[in-house]
């Protein structure tokens, strides 16, 4: 009945993990788009280390929380071996190869960024909007960081455009924070401060406050 925090629970208090994870699997997106990694990092933290490791969605999920949460980079490439090692099928190999490029992104690995950005893009499918967007900020950043200030532009203005659809609050925010600084690098400081304004404006939840 669309009550999903409370069924989770239900089926955690009852030990139907099974279910349990099943559940989480489907929450997962909603719950980072709207911002709440700390639970989604709670419910996989009731789970059984079994049933995680052997989701690839679990396993890919989790390391978009820690990362968001400030935990160490090494715990969220452990988590997309486990995704890697559990997908069988091959079914979240798109995804995986988005997480490895956003690792890279935060390592500032900027080399390799563009290689694991197009391969993520090849390899999810056309609705898969939240990881595009994600992929569509990295590589944004990237080519800013190498001096593409005009491809770099491009790219973050497509971020902002997925994110907005599927209502990726967190990516369509840092994306507009980017595109601010890169007025600011070409001297545009009422553009930018325009840009940030509006980056201001969307950073609010349902009752309108400000979102961390």
């Amino acid at each position: 009945n669309g009550l999903e925090a409370g069924a989770i629970q239900h089926a955690l208090l009852a030990g139907d993990f099974e279910r349990a994870a099943g559940l989480v699997e489907a929450a997962a997106e909603p719950a980072m788009l709207r911002s709440e990694t700390t639970t989604y990092v709670k419910w996989v933290e009731a789970l059984p280390d079994d049933i995680v490791h052997n989701s690839p969605i679990l396993c890919v999920y989790n390391a978009i929380a820690l990362l968001l949460c400030g935990q160490p980079l090494n715990r969220a490439q452990e988590y997309l071996e486990s995704a890697q090692a559990a997908d069988r099928s091959g079914s979240a190999s798109g995804e995986v190869a988005a997480m490895r490029g956003l690792i890279a992104a935060y390592q500032g690995d900027y080399a390799h960024i563009s290689g694991l950005a197009h391969q993520a893009l090849e390899l999810l499918p056309e609705d898969n909007l939240f990881f595009r967007s994600l992929v569509a900020g990295y590589l944004g950043l990237a080519h800013f960081y190498k001096g593409d200030l005009v491809t770099a532009t491009r790219a973050l203005e497509e971020a902002v455009t997925v994110s907005q659809r599927v209502g990726n609050l967190t990516n369509t925010v840092l994306a507009l924070s980017h595109l601010a600084e890169l007025a600011m690098l070409r001297g545009g400081y009422r553009k930018a401060k325009s840009i940030f304004e509006q980056a201001l404006h969307l950073a609010v939840d349902d009752r309108g406050q400000r979102q961390p």
